[in-house]
């Protein structure tokens, strides 16, 4: 999918409408992600203007569709994301993407919570069932990781944002993604 935004530094008054966010059910799910004419501007500060990041950004990704969304540091792509996650929304327009398990939030810097190992790969849904011990183990094996296993085992609990470089944390996050059963959004 090609996509191309107007992407810019502008300023603007702070106004008073908002982007809407709608979580599609799994069975509404034909498109997974509907962007439209979305201007996004970001949050108030005190003592600053709001600056315009997009202006009038609409697209869809169709189920198993991919999007990569390229540009230079501080353009907005993270803005972008924060957006479509319903964390930011000023501006307007509206956001329709699969909501609940089937989407998946990958930050630049991963949460990693103080737990064992088998908790970091199962954060965000602790309580997923299914997967085996040896599932995280080729999970691990294909991100490249599987050393945290040899030395940490399954059941250490460990400070993993103090243990992991920050490539590592996000390996983590990647192993997470492969367990994911029903994910059909990752940002």
């Amino acid at each position: 999918t090609n996509l191309h935004a107007n992407l810019s530094g502008s300023l603007n008054q702070p106004g008073s409408s908002s982007i809407v966010l709608h979580e599609r059910t799994a069975e509404e799910v034909d498109i997974t992600l509907q962007v439209s004419s979305m201007t996004l501007m970001t949050p108030p500060r005190p003592g600053a203007r709001q600056q315009t990041i997009v202006t009038e950004l609409s697209f869809q990704l169709k189920t198993g569709a991919s999007l990569l969304i390229l540009g230079e540091s501080g353009i907005g792509k993270s803005s972008l994301l924060r957006a479509i996650a319903g964390l930011w929304s000023d501006g307007c327009g509206s956001v329709s993407r699969c909501g609940g398990t089937s989407v998946f939030f990958m930050p630049q810097r991963p949460y990693m919570c103080l737990g064992t190992l088998r908790e970091q790969l199962l954060y965000p849904h602790d309580d997923i069932l299914g997967i085996t011990s040896e599932r995280m183990r080729s999970a691990l094996v294909e991100v490249k990781l599987g050393y945290l296993l040899e030395r940490h085992g399954f059941d250490a609990v460990q400070d993993w944002s103090g243990i992991l470089s920050l490539g590592e944390q996000q390996r983590v996050n990647f192993a997470r993604v492969l367990l994911q059963e029903d994910l059909q959004l990752a940002l």
